[in-house]
């Protein structure tokens, strides 16, 4: 009996302690990803990643989180990208340091995406560009909120290109070389018409200070030049100050609300005339400034 109750004793005592190192064991984690990575699944990082001589992180699955925890992605060489995506919807990317590229941020013919909370700096051609993929698809319906996007280089800070429906607010868009924020399309809408245009772009409650260009609308309607095009976006409550050549392009892209939209045909006595009914209809007013 004393033989069975010591063997009893043992064997308690063996899962006691075999309970205990499981509990205080370390757990393991996936390994954080690495330059030029394709990520399939969403991902914490743990760690910063690069420099990086390609790209940084390539996106390669529908509906991902790139959550950075703080962390950095850095690269070298211009013509690349700090995150990539091209074609993959729903992706959210927050709370990322993304410098030393060409593109921090690019997104070809995404929809649904959110770009937050991050910082995108650095980058020798454009802090966050969001494009049509050589004409694949438009990217639509994407939110980049609360990002500071600052000294990045020739294109802009944040740009949208042959992109519509998608909301750009509450970022800080400072010191880049070029231009704040770029709504943009190719040339007179054509070939294609408006498929080829931005449009129906939110930009609210942005500050885009000290660079060439504040914020630009790249519009034919309202005049801005040849060869340029992106009509009926909304802009509300944008800071630009101290920009070298323009804060606003064309003007009335900063302060209080502006719709883009085609000029008023008959000129302004005939637009004063009128604009008391068209309230009284509940029409919208064409152009609203400070």
């Amino acid at each position: 009996m004393k033989s069975i109750a010591k063997q009893s004793l043992l064997l308690a005592g063996i899962i006691i302690l075999g309970l205990a190192l499981t509990r205080f064991a370390p757990v393991a984690h996936a390994a954080n990803p690495g330059c030029g990575d394709t990520i399939t699944s969403s991902v914490t990082l743990t760690a910063d990643i690069g420099p990086c001589a390609g790209d940084g992180l390539v996106i390669g699955a529908d509906n991902l989180v790139v959550d950075c925890a703080g962390h950095s992605i850095t690269g070298t060489t211009p013509g690349t990208n700090g995150i990539y995506d091209n074609g993959y919807n729903g992706l959210t990317v927050k709370d990322c340091t993304i410098s030393g590229f060409g593109d921090g941020i690019h997104l070809e013919s995404v929809w649904y995406g959110t770009i937050t909370g991050n910082t995108v700096d650095g980058n020798g051609y454009i802090g966050i560009g969001l494009d049509d993929g050589s004409f694949a698809a438009q990217s639509e319906y994407n939110v980049i909120s609360g990002n500071t996007v600052d000294d990045n280089g020739i294109a802009a800070g944040i740009g949208l290109y042959i992109s519509s429906y998608n909301t750009i607010t509450s970022n800080t868009v400072d010191n880049n070389a070029n231009a704040g924020i770029v709504i943009g399309g190719l040339g007179g809408c054509s070939p294609g018409g408006v498929a080829y245009c931005s449009i129906g772009n939110d930009v609210e409650g942005n500050t885009a200070d000290g660079q060439k260009y504040g914020i630009v609308d790249q519009s034919p309607n309202l005049g801005v030049g040849s060869g340029t095009a992106g009509t009926w976006n909304t802009y509300y409550d944008n800071e630009c100050h101290g920009n070298s050549l323009y804060d606003s392009y064309p003007a009335g892209l900063c302060g209080a609300w502006t719709e883009n939209a085609p000029e008023f045909p008959f000129g302004p006595l005939l637009l004063m005339l009128t604009l008391p009914c068209l309230l009284v209809l509940g029409k919208r007013q064409l152009v609203l400034t400070k």
